[in-house]
């Protein structure tokens, strides 16, 4: 549009009418520019270009800078999302880590515990065998001196062991013993005779 409109009040594209401005090929596409000031060759046009230069100059620093602090800010920004999302996946990873020694502790734990219990399971068992192998053998030889009809008496038992009260009515040709001592019990017994 500039172009055509100066074509037109100036053929020779050379100078517009009623003005003092000279006009300037812009690059490859033919565009002409009007430049305000003075001409080459007059006084003082040295000064102007200076000026010009250093306004541009200050114009390009301005912009350069602006495009510098935006791609640092953007930088920052980008190394500020990475942070953010390095911190939360460290902490999922180290929740996950946490929550499996967790598990691992607890596992090993129950198994100590299982363990235990079945040891302890069968010492009691094993101790409550041995009592109850003890209790028959009381029992069978006790049922065997009544039956026989030489032993009258009575037993009780208490937290401490075995108190027995017993009377012999008649002694056999060969003395037997109806009731064997325990050797780790102290529990006494009281033989009365008739």
């Amino acid at each position: 549009m500039l172009r055509s409109s100066l074509e037109q009040q100036c053929p020779d594209r050379t100078r517009p009418p009623d003005s003092d401005l000279p006009i300037r090929s812009l690059g490859q596409q033919g565009l002409t520019q009007a430049t305000w000031g003075p001409e080459k060759g007059r006084e003082g046009s040295g000064e102007s270009e200076r000026s010009r230069d250093k306004a541009a100059i200050k114009i390009q620093a301005w912009w350069r800078g602006t495009l510098l602090r935006r791609s640092l800010l953007h930088a920052a920004l980008c190394a500020w999302i990475i942070q953010c999302w390095w911190r939360l996946a460290h902490t999922r990873l180290s929740d996950r880590r946490r929550r499996i020694v967790l598990q691992l502790y607890a596992r090993r734990e129950w198994a100590v515990v299982k363990l235990q219990a079945m040891v302890r399971m069968w010492r009691v068992r094993r101790r409550y065998l041995r009592a109850q192998a003890a209790a028959r053998l009381i029992q069978m030889r006790w049922r065997s001196c009544l039956a026989r009809g030489l032993l009258r008496g009575r037993y009780q038992i208490t937290a401490t062991g075995l108190v027995m009260d017993m009377k012999l009515w008649a002694v056999p040709s060969k003395p037997r013993p109806c009731i064997l001592p325990c050797a780790d019990s102290g529990a006494g017994l009281r033989v009365s005779k008739t």
